[in-house]
């Protein structure tokens, strides 16, 4: 019985942590996203996916309903640097510092 008790208090916890990060993610100011970046055969960065967005990422960028959705699926001119600085961090798991607008997103009429 203690165990149960022990493993509800556990899920309880877990579940208002989870709440209360959803909720600082809706209301960042700070557009945000996770992406899962995909690699060719060869381990060369080709694109990247959106896991996950927050409201003032979309205001930001002009990307709307990107969740699920590939960079290029999104903005096929999407300059090939970003795949390149993504897939560096993806792979060694450094990380990185830069303010860099994307031309491509914006004349795909994204941004």
């Amino acid at each position: 019985m203690l165990e149960i008790t022990a493993r509800k208090r556990t899920e309880e916890a877990l579940r208002r942590s989870e709440e209360q990060y959803r909720g600082m993610f809706e209301s960042m100011l700070e557009g945000f996203c996770i992406i899962e970046v995909l690699f060719d055969p060869d381990q060369r960065p080709v694109d990247y996916r959106f896991l996950e967005i927050n409201p003032a990422f979309e205001m930001q960028t002009g990307l709307r309903n990107a969740q699920g959705k590939r960079m290029r699926e999104l903005a096929p001119e999407h300059e090939a640097y970003w795949f390149d600085i993504y897939g560096e961090v993806a792979l060694d798991g450094r990380t990185r510092a830069f303010c860099q607008r994307s031309e491509g997103a914006e004349t795909a009429g994204t941004m």
